[in-house]
């Protein structure tokens, strides 16, 4: 489906970061206690995720086998669709180095500034795979990332999701 009726008129496009509600800043300790970010749409919108791009800033020394600047995660980021009531992982393993990130998205950068921090992007593009991820808010269909290690070691993190609403 293209982001535009067959009459050429516009849809509505959005960017906007997935939350725990209140945070946007994936840079939690979910380390006792999981901590999810979602994006889903309301329940009388159905949105088209086309992409999501996540964004972690660290010191310097990012590696293939580190996360940010720092050693593996323990127990790593899950990536999860829930369509129709059903929440499966999106990924067959969880996120747990930069080398995860690289083999599983389609655009990773590093940027580095000088003395200032480092920052990593990478572009996850849903229609690469072959169509967008469609949210149905009447069915609470939402992509969610949870957090289960302590990331407070990263100055931020956080994804924002691309698409439309229908």
């Amino acid at each position: 489906m293209l982001p535009y009726d067959p009459d050429g008129v516009q849809k509505n496009i959005f960017a906007i970061r997935l939350t725990n509600g209140s945070n946007d800043n994936m840079a939690v300790d979910g380390s006792d206690t999981s901590v999810e970010f979602e994006i889903a749409p309301p329940s009388d919108e159905i949105w088209r995720v086309a992409s999501w791009t996540l964004y972690i800033e660290d010191q310097k020394g990012f590696n293939i086998t580190s996360y940010g600047a720092n050693g593996a995660l323990t127990n790593g980021m899950l990536i999860q669709g829930t369509f129709g009531g059903v929440t499966s992982n999106m990924l067959s393993y969880p996120i747990k180095t930069n080398g995860n990130i690289a083999a599983t998205t389609n655009d990773v950068k590093l940027f580095t500034f000088g003395n200032d921090n480092d920052v990593l992007t990478a572009k996850w593009d849903f229609t690469s795979s072959g169509q967008f991820v469609r949210l149905d808010g009447s069915q609470g269909d939402k992509l969610t990332v949870v957090v289960r290690d302590d990331m407070t070691f990263l100055s931020k993190q956080h994804i924002l999701a691309n698409g439309y609403k229908e």
